[in-house]
């Protein structure tokens, strides 16, 4: 199935008109890793992203498994480095404090309600 649908996948960017797609496939995470080196794709990968992942997972579709999450060009990998490092540098500037912590305090908040006491940070 693995090299079936690499080279399906490749068969239909061709047939819309792009050269030498470049197709990666990880079966354990699910994931398609396709690359398109042309400048309209570049320019509009936000918009052809969800349509080319949901044309794959047609061309694929298992009842069994889940859907194929679709990356183009690096695009989802980017914005996840970019969520991760803003999530950082906000905590960091915002004095949010990690989800944990969060927990912990909520717990010891709602330990002092029932108990009777009040909260002193």
């Amino acid at each position: 199935m693995t090299e079936d649908l690499i080279q399906k996948t490749k068969q239909i960017v061709t047939l819309m008109g792009f050269k030498e797609p470049r197709v990666e496939l990880d079966e354990e995470h699910r994931k398609i890793s396709l690359f398109i080196d042309d400048d309209l794709i570049q320019s509009r990968v936000s918009n052809v992203l969800p349509a080319m992942e949901h044309l794959l997972n047609l061309m694929v579709k298992d009842k069994t498994s889940g859907p194929y999450v679709v990356d183009l060009n690096y695009y989802r990998k980017e914005r996840e480095r970019i969520m991760k490092e803003l999530q950082g540098t906000g905590s960091d500037i915002l004095g949010v404090i990690p989800v944990e912590e969060a927990i912990k305090r909520s717990r010891r908040v709602s330990d002092q309600h029932n108990s009777g006491t009040r909260f002193r940070g």
